[in-house]
Order: C-alpha cells, then sequence, then structure tokens
C-alpha cells in the first residue's frame, strides 16, 4: 500500500530537509502511482486514493492518511515504528490486504538559491505485520520551476527503485 505523501517537518536524518509548502508537489501521488503500475506492474499496488477510502469508510478508526504521525522519522534513524503510526498503518494493511506500507514521511520543494529546485522525498519502507522500517531513503526529482512538474520527476525517481 503507498500512502500519500506527508509534508515536510522538523528534520529528516541524512538528507537535505525538503522544504516548502506540499502545494508544490501537488500531483506527487498519482504521479508515484503511474510511475510503480509502469516500473513495477506485477505488484498488486494499493495506491493512495484507495487507502484514503479506505479511511473514510472506517471513521470510527480516526486514521488521517495525509497526516500521520511520521515525526519520529524527522529527528533519529527509525528501525521500528511505534504507535500511533504502527497501528494506523497495521489498520489500514487489515482492511486493504497489504503488508508492506511505502510512506512519504516527507515531501517538499527545495529551491536551490538560482531560481529553481528540485522535488525532494523522504520515503520509508514499512513492513506492517511487525513495524520494521525495511528501507528508508530520501529521493530528489530533477531541477525545474515550482509545480507538477517537479513533482512528477520525484515521483518517476522513486518508481524506478522498484524497476526489476
Amino acid at each position: 500500500m503507498v500512502l500519500p505523501a506527508q509534508p515536510a517537518r522538523g528534520q529528516v536524518p541524512e538528507a537535505a530537509v525538503p522544504e516548502g509548502p506540499l502545494e508544490a508537489v501537488l500531483g506527487l501521488d498519482t504521479a508515484l502511482a503511474a510511475g510503480l503500475q509502469r516500473t513495477a506492474p506485477e505488484v498488486d499496488w494499493v495506491h493512495a486514493p484507495q487507502v484514503e477510502r479506505a479511511a473514510a469508510r472506517n471513521p470510527a478508526l480516526q486514521i488521517r492518511p495525509r497526516q500521520l504521525a511520521v515525526g519520529s522519522f524527522h529527528g533519529a534513524r527509525v528501525q521500528n515504528i511505534g504507535d500511533p503510526l504502527f497501528g494506523d498503518l497495521r489498520t489500514l494493511a487489515a482492511i486493504l490486504d497489504a503488508r508492506w506500507a511505502l510512506v512519504p514521511v516527507a515531501a517538499g520543494y527545495v529551491e536551490d538559491g538560482a531560481g529553481s529546485g528540485r522535488v525532494e522525498v523522504a520515503v520509508a519502507l514499512i513492513d506492517t505485520t511487525g513495524g520494521a522500517v525495511v528501507w528508508y531513503g530520501v529521493v530528489a526529482g530533477e531541477p525545474g520551476a515550482r509545480g507538477p512538474d517537479t513533482g512528477a520527476s520525484a515521483a518517476a525517481a522513486l518508481a524506478r527503485l522498484f524497476q526489476k
């Protein structure tokens, strides 16, 4: 399951901090869905809109996929997640019959000082059965003006990581 991109807050370890309003990366979720389908079509992906619909159909769970408790990733190297993030991901995984959660824990537009910039996305791959962080990394797109094209570039770079 692929969760929606979370806005950048605080420090992201081992990376430049993705800064700027999340509006700068609108379209990231859609572009990521398309890129993952293209690079790894054999995977039965559950994309952000499906995750959001599942959460909306179960309002008593009070899970907000665009407001996950990802703050622990902003201050330390996380090897295993705890609650409330673990509980939210585990519940969503059970509803959607998914084991793995690809969580863009921070996304933002980073200006380069020359009137341009790029979208950077910090991403964690989490095993929802026990909360282990299997992989964590920061992916950057191609430089460009603030807008959906730079978000699509970052999404394409992330999707390529799942290409065989």
